[in-house]
C-alpha cells in the first residue's frame, strides 16, 4: 500500500511540474473520454475485476454526499456567514486560551482559520471532490451511456450536476490552455533586497572593512521555502564613504555613513545545494576579508 501511495506521488509530481495540469483534472478528461466512449469503459471493465463489495465501500458514501449536495452546500454556505458575522463580534472571549506544548507547538483558536477551512471545505466539494466522484461512477459503469441529455449521472441529482460538469469542464480547458503556453524554468539569483532576507535563514555572517573603511557583510543563507534546500553567499555593502565640501576651510572631509536598510542589496556569491561546498567558500572569504588583511 506504501508503494501505491508513492508511485500515486510520483505521478502527481509529474503531472504539475511536466504536464502543468492537476493531476485531479487528468483524471477527469480520462473520466470524461471514458463516459462519452463507452467500448473503451467496457474493454478496461474495472468494474468486473475490483471487488463489488469494495465499490460499495468507495460509492455508497460519495453517491450520499452527491444525492444530497444542495443541503450540505446550503448548510455550509450558511454557516460560513454565520462565522463572517460572528468574526466582528468579541468572539475570543468564550474562546479556550492558547495552549503551549513542551514539544515547541501551540494551540489556539482562531475563527479566521476556521472560516478559510470552510470555504476551502466548498470549493473542494463543487471541484476536486467531484471529479472523483465523476470518474469513480464512469469507471465502475454505475451510468447509461446514452446521450449528454439523458445521463442519468449527469441529471439524476437535478441541474447542480449539470452545472458542476460544466464548471469542472472549464477549468479543465483553462488548464489545457495554460500547459500550451506555460514555461518554468529555474531562476539565477543574482542579488537579493534586505528585506527579502526572511525569506532565508542566516546561518553564518561576518563583518569587515575595506580599504576605505567602508563596512561590508558576508551572509551564509538557507532558503526557507524551497522544495529543495539550497545555500547561499551573499556579499552586502553597510556603509558608505562620503566627501563633504567644507567651505569654511575650502577642504574636503570624508565621512563613512551607514546606508537604509532599502539601500542594502546582497550580491550573491554562490548559489549550492551542497552545504560543505558553501562552508568551505564562507571560510575562505573569511580569511581573504578579515585574517588576511589583518596581515
Amino acid at each position: 500500500m506504501k508503494d501505491v501511495f508513492l508511485y500515486i506521488k510520483m505521478i502527481r509530481e509529474y503531472t504539475d511540474k511536466t504536464v502543468n495540469i492537476p493531476l485531479t483534472y487528468v483524471i477527469f478528461l480520462i473520466g470524461i473520454i471514458l463516459f462519452y466512449c463507452p467500448e473503451y469503459n467496457k474493454l478496461l471493465n474495472v468494474s468486473e475485476w475490483i471487488p463489488k463489495k469494495l465499490q460499495n465501500i468507495v460509492l455508497i458514501p460519495i453517491n450520499y454526499v452527491y444525492d444530497n449536495l444542495v443541503v450540505i452546500l446550503g448548510a455550509l454556505i450558511v454557516l460560513f456567514f454565520v462565522l463572517s458575522l460572528v468574526s466582528y463580534l468579541p468572539w475570543w472571549k468564550v474562546t479556550p486560551k492558547e495552549r503551549d506544548f513542551a514539544d515547541n507547538t501551540t494551540e489556539s483558536w482562531n475563527i479566521y482559520s476556521g472560516i478559510r477551512r470552510l470555504l476551502s471545505i466548498i470549493v473542494l466539494l463543487i471541484t476536486y471532490y467531484w471529479v472523483y466522484y465523476f470518474f469513480l461512477n464512469t469507471i465502475f459503469l454505475t451510468s447509461h451511456y446514452t446521450a449528454f441529455l439523458a445521463n442519468p449521472l449527469i441529471i439524476e441529482s437535478g441541474d447542480l450536476a449539470d452545472y458542476l460538469f460544466s464548471l469542472n469542464l472549464v477549468f479543465l480547458f483553462c488548464y489545457i490552455v495554460r500547459s500550451l503556453f506555460l514555461l518554468k524554468s529555474r531562476t539565477d539569483i543574482n542579488s537579493i533586497e534586505h528585506n527579502k532576507l526572511r525569506r532565508y535563514i542566516i546561518l553564518n555572517s561576518f563583518e569587515y572593512r575595506g580599504e576605505s573603511e567602508e563596512e561590508f557583510e558576508i551572509v551564509l543563507l538557507k532558503s526557507k521555502y524551497l522544495a529543495k534546500t539550497e545555500y547561499l553567499i551573499a556579499e552586502a555593502q553597510k556603509s558608505r564613504k562620503e566627501a563633504l565640501f567644507d567651505p569654511k576651510w575650502g577642504e574636503r572631509k570624508y565621512i563613512i555613513s551607514k546606508l537604509k536598510n532599502s539601500e542594502i542589496y546582497y550580491k550573491v556569491l554562490n548559489q549550492s545545494r551542497d552545504l560543505s561546498e558553501v562552508i568551505y567558500h564562507m571560510d575562505v572569504l573569511k580569511d581573504k576579508k578579515i585574517v588576511g588583511r589583518r596581515m
